[in-house]
């Protein structure tokens, strides 16, 4: 048994807020274009089941508002902007990939199994395309060529399991505007430590991958 019960509801609704407590309902005014709802209760059984039900505000007229905070006097205006829903549509496959793999020792503590598996499972989805993998760090190693068989895709796996981490970044090792590809993927932590670089970027999309902190 509770001495004494109070429950308040304010709600920004056309429509006004309802509660149920076994056979008690709040009684609603309308308040500032706020609904507020109070019930209190003397002598409250604990097994009691209440029911709220606040409706959603759907109205044109409730996307801006002003409220006064009771505790300071403080007024604030409030805007509520709806989402549309996303636009989607289903990307072309790319006939080329191209991946640069940083290996620079700032990426040793990389979950490099985490990254493998990531790229290697989106490659798996384009089959009949191909991709170039260079690893860089303080320069950028020479290119190594996949195609995205089930052979190619081993090749590769293997190509990344021996990936040996040494050496700083220097994102100007790789002349980005350079490259040919439909689609480029990077696995890098970012940290760039040596040379101040504006990169020129390419006409395809860049994906960043990055599992450090």
């Amino acid at each position: 048994m509770v001495d004494k019960f109070n429950l308040s509801i304010s709600a920004d609704s056309p429509q006004k807020p309802n509660a149920k407590l076994t056979s008690s309902e709040l009684s609603c005014n309308l308040s500032d274009s706020m609904h507020n709802s109070n019930l209190t209760k003397a002598k409250l059984a604990t097994d009691q089941q209440m029911e709220v039900l606040i409706p959603r505000n759907n109205t044109e007229s409730s996307l801006v508002g002003l409220e006064k905070d009771r505790s300071t006097g403080e007024v604030y205006f409030w805007s509520k902007i709806p989402l549309s829903e996303p636009s989607t549509h289903k990307a072309e496959k790319p006939d080329h990939v191209l991946l640069l793999w940083d290996n620079s020792y700032s990426g040793i503590h990389r979950d490099h199994e985490g990254d493998k598996q990531l790229v290697l499972n989106y490659l798996k989805t384009l089959k009949r395309s191909t991709v170039d993998l260079i690893n860089f760090n303080i320069e950028a190693e020479p290119k190594q060529n996949f195609d995205l068989s089930i052979d190619g895709i081993t090749e590769l796996e293997k190509a990344l399991d021996n990936i040996q981490y040494d050496g700083g970044t220097r994102w100007s090792s790789l002349s980005l505007g350079d490259f040919e590809t439909d689609r480029i993927i990077v696995v890098s932590d970012g940290i760039g430590t040596l040379g101040d670089y504006s990169p020129d970027l390419p006409d395809a999309p860049i994906f960043v991958i990055n599992s450090s902190v």
